[in-house]
């Protein structure tokens, strides 16, 4: 009796501790985004300067920019004029380090 009690507990405890799986189509923003993050007005991104955000396509609601490359420059030159690891002035809304 004592034995099926504890394995009772022990189920039970595994599955309030155990994580639910994501379901399709909700994956997290950095998983779907990627890094660096790509232009706004490329694969039907359509992101605004407001936002720099895409609002449609594969990529919607991920961070997007202008003039966005592969290779992330530093945020002190080229006039990015980085905050936060974003470029607001050259190259707005790309990333930088």
């Amino acid at each position: 009796m004592q034995l099926k009690a504890l394995l009772l507990l022990t189920l039970a405890s595994l599955a309030v501790s155990t994580p639910t799986p994501v379901e399709s189509g909700t994956e997290t923003s950095a998983a779907r985004c990627g890094y660096p993050n790509g232009n706004c007005y490329e694969n039907g991104c359509d992101g605004k300067p407001s936002t720099l955000r895409c609002s449609s396509g594969p990529y919607a609601g991920c961070e997007c920019g202008y003039n966005c490359g592969s290779n992330v420059g530093s945020c002190y030159e080229n006039g990015c004029e980085g905050v936060d690891g974003r470029c607001t002035g050259a190259y707005l809304g790309c990333n930088c380090r």
